[in-house]
């Protein structure tokens, strides 16, 4: 384990405070999430695969 302090305060945290273990796994989950996916913001317009895509538009993709 790179951080014992944070692996022993996650253990007790359930006796402690529960919250603590909430935000572990919320962190974990930002950190590496199970479904991978990017997301941009067009800088200008495009077509894409049809799709007419214009500047300002969020777009994002998975990977699998």
């Amino acid at each position: 384990t790179r951080h014992p302090d944070q692996w022993k305060l996650l253990k007790e945290a359930p006796h402690q405070e529960p919250d603590t273990l909430v935000r572990a796994t919320e962190e974990c989950l930002r950190y590496d999430p199970p479904v991978k996916s990017i997301q941009r913001i067009a800088s200008e317009d495009v077509e894409l695969g049809g799709k007419l895509i214009k500047e300002g538009d969020r777009i994002r993709w998975f990977m699998s």
